[in-house]
């Protein structure tokens, strides 16, 4: 009886690793970067989809806090091609601001909204992102880390 049960044991055990599966790991295609003194503070990464709608997502460094890296995330599909879309609204608020300094954004996890501001004479922008009532902030870009985010940026050839 003893043996019976210590069988039964052993074959429950193993049958139970049937309900883990190992699923392919998708490979990212990082989009760009904003980095400071080897710090990297928000990047653009691409995961390529089965369906043909890639997701975007970008992770930052919550720059609410100072002594904590408190890394936070906001991504979505890109569909009728938004990924390109939202790049180009971002982009173009560098030479045409909204009124309101702003402009938001609904995700499906939170939302987002990008904030335009003239300091030193120049112009940055950042974003909000909020989820759960809980609101996290980037740091301030200029339009050539913003360029270099959505990779977009182009460097001049010297002559």
């Amino acid at each position: 009886m003893r043996t019976l049960i210590l069988i039964f044991g052993f074959l429950l055990h193993f049958s139970s690793f049937g309900q883990i599966s190992v699923n392919k790991k998708i490979q990212s295609e990082l989009i760009g970067a904003f980095k400071y003194m080897g710090s990297t503070y928000v990047e653009c990464n691409k995961y390529p989809n089965e369906d043909g709608e890639d997701y975007y997502l970008f992770s930052f460094r919550n720059s609410e806090y100072t002594q904590i890296v408190d890394i936070k995330s906001f991504g979505f599909y890109d569909i009728d091609n938004a990924f390109e879309n939202f790049s180009t609204m971002c982009l173009e608020g560098f030479d045409n601001p909204p009124e309101d300094n702003y402009f938001s954004l609904s995700l499906t996890d939170g939302d987002l909204m990008v904030y335009y501001t003239k300091s030193t004479g120049v112009l940055s922008m950042y974003f909000v992102y909020t989820e759960n009532s809980v609101s996290s902030k980037t740091s301030w870009m200029t339009k050539k880390q913003t360029q270099k985010l959505f990779g977009k940026f182009k460097k001049k050839r010297r002559k």
